[in-house]
């Protein structure tokens, strides 16, 4: 219909656009890290190209400004193309975790999301399941030929998503989550909070968590009531106290 009017149209079909960890593709993917096992819908073999959203509105900008655009479809991506494991791969790799993919067969994807179709707020719609089975192919060659802007790469958008973090700031991380309220959201403000508090009692020099907790942090509420009953004055008790008192 806008094809079709007076208007001056551009067309843009975008590839997976992400702008930061707690919304779309990868706020999914780190809220499902928290599980024992990863859930794939399908194989999780069609490719994607990942555009940050700061890029994509610098190309939405310069179709605003250059009406040669005008008329033209354009397929929107990043120079990087990755299948979902791979992406998804990447993300826990930045989380510090290892987890095993379990594939869930479309069909069944397809079921699942009907049901949750009844709750308010859908952990998984009939768009995501249909999404993630679509292998869409793409072309950029026209968009990098008629816009200035030079999208960054996959690897360089999560580069500033999740930077590098201390074992401190790991730590602060991991226990500030497990006793705050699910609705609330561990801010940089809270995590250096926590870590100022461990240098004020002088158990910054203690070993930090496990390895294999901060891979599977669900193991911590084991570990916690191991803790509360064989060592309840021990150095885990007294971070979480630390990370309470904070909250």
């Amino acid at each position: 219909i806008l094809r079709a009017s007076s208007l001056c149209v551009t067309t843009l079909l975008c590839s997976i656009v992400y702008t930061d960890r707690c919304h779309g593709i990868i706020g999914s993917i780190v809220s499902y890290a928290r599980l024992p096992l990863f859930p794939v819908i399908g194989s999780g073999t069609p490719r994607y190209q990942p555009i940050h959203g700061d890029d994509l509105a610098k190309i939405i900008v310069e179709c605003l400004d250059n009406g040669q655009t005008y008329g033209n479809v354009y397929d929107i991506g990043g120079p990087q193309s990755i299948s979902f494991n791979e992406l998804a791969s990447k993300i826990l790799q930045k989380l510090g975790k290892r987890k095993l993919f379990i594939h869930i067969p479309i069909f069944i994807a397809l079921c699942i999301a009907h049901v949750c179709h009844l709750l308010h707020h859908p952990p998984l719609t009939m768009s995501n399941v249909l999404g993630a089975a679509e292998d869409v192919p793409m072309n950029t060659e026209t968009m990098q030929r008629d816009f200035r802007t030079k999208p960054r790469s996959f690897t360089e958008g999560l580069d500033v998503l999740f930077p590098h973090t201390s074992e401190e700031e790991t730590e602060a991380q991991l226990l500030l989550h497990y006793v705050l309220p699910s609705h609330c959201t561990v801010t940089p403000e809270l995590i250096q909070r926590y870590i100022a508090a461990l240098h004020a009692h002088n158990i910054h020099e203690h070993p930090t968590l496990d390895p294999l907790i901060r891979s599977h942090p669900f193991l911590l509420s084991l570990v916690d009531t191991y803790a509360a009953i064989l060592h309840p004055h021990g150095i885990l008790r007294h971070k979480l106290l630390i990370a309470a008192a904070i909250m």
